[in-house]
């Protein structure tokens, strides 16, 4: 049996990352492999620096860092992922690994301080997979393009999520990397299922809205009112703890549920978009952009290839919200699990 690590974003604090994290987990087991979820301080590449940048941008997750119960649905959650037993340094050459792959969600984003352990520098080239690694824009600053290019010209292969991403990689090094799906979207709605949870302050058949922004913006509060006044379900925000109490401090499970049984989404979130889709159930997507950059690049790619750029908030209309159409969506979703699986069986040699 081939051992495989998965080197990925480490902040327990985000659904989205601890998500496809498990799926891409779920995937390598059932092709045959043992996996191994390296621990690492992935943002900041050392203990010292990890501390005093946690410290700096503190305010960053401040709808939910500081929630002791939500943190402890995390861990909780963590439990079904199988973690390394130390954590990793940008020098650990992982010898006792086939491959190493790193990947998926954000892993390269320049802005949140891509290090020496996210492009895999200390690992032997041949043991380099990228599986739907992501930028999470669509330009980087040119002092920051030197390392990469050297970076990633050394990749066994290299898949990323987004075309965006592609181009990046392109005009880097030349390379033309493999589109492929979110871990997430590799597996089907029923392994989701299981792993999915109630929150117990949700009764059985209730219907409700579920919003999931990671900033309140006034157009967003504002769409979010006229909803509510139109249609009277009760709303709940999944990051706003001040005003939904413990729905905020669930964890990745009671976010698959709560996701899959809502009547509408209403979200900036690219995997709240993804598990709407999963599930077929409505949704409208709100620009994201931080302090710092532009985030929808992500979110736009998903809607291209589902066909489904008339869910942006823009071109959503208030009196239809309801009505999607996701007669494409499974046949789309069939054809990219087929290919994504397919790369990795090209690149990975596992065990007859």
């Amino acid at each position: 049996m081939i051992k495989i690590g998965i080197v990925t974003i480490i902040d327990n604090n985000n659904y989205g990352n601890r998500l496809q994290n498990y799926a891409l987990q779920e995937v390598l087991k059932a092709m045959g492999a043992e996996v191994v979820t390296l621990e690492n301080y992935w943002i900041f590449g050392n203990r010292k620096t990890y501390i005093y940048n946690k410290l700096k941008y503190s305010n960053f997750n401040k709808h939910y860092s500081d929630n002791e119960i939500r943190k402890n649905n995390f861990i909780l959650f963590n439990k079904l992922i199988n973690f390394s037993d130390k954590v990793i340094s940008p020098f650990d050459k992982c010898r006792d690994f086939d491959y190493i792959i790193c990947g998926s969600d954000q892993v390269w984003n320049p802005y949140f301080g891509t290090t020496d352990i996210t492009l895999l520098t200390s690992i032997e080239p041949t043991k380099r997979i990228a599986y739907a690694a992501s930028f999470g824009v669509n330009s980087m600053k040119e002092e920051t393009q030197k390392k990469y290019k050297k970076e990633l010209t050394k990749f066994h292969s290299i898949s990323v999520r987004e075309k965006t991403a592609q181009k990046i990689v392109e005009l880097l090094c030349e390379r033309k990397p493999e589109v492929v799906i979110d871990p997430t979207m590799l597996l089907e709605t029923t392994d989701w299922t299981k792993v999915a949870k109630k929150p117990n302050e949700i009764e059985n058949n209730e219907k409700f809205i579920v919003t999931y922004f990671f900033d309140d913006s006034d157009d967003k509060i504002e769409y979010v009112n006229r909803i509510n006044k139109k249609y009277g379900y009760k709303v709940y925000n999944l990051l706003e703890i001040n005003k939904c109490g413990k729905i905020s401090e669930m964890g990745p499970s009671e976010f698959i549920y709560m996701i899959s049984k809502s009547v509408l989404v209403l979200t900036d979130s690219f995997h709240a978009c993804v598990f709407s889709l999963l599930f077929h159930v409505p949704f409208i997507v709100f620009d994201r952009t931080d302090s710092v950059c532009d985030m929808s690049s992500r979110i736009d790619d998903l809607l291209n290839k589902f066909n489904l750029n008339d869910r942006k908030k823009e071109f959503a209309d208030v009196n239809d919200v309801f009505c999607v159409d996701f007669s494409n969506v499974d046949f789309i979703l069939k054809s990219e699990r087929m290919k994504s699986i397919d790369y990795l069986r090209k690149n990975i040699k596992f065990s007859s």
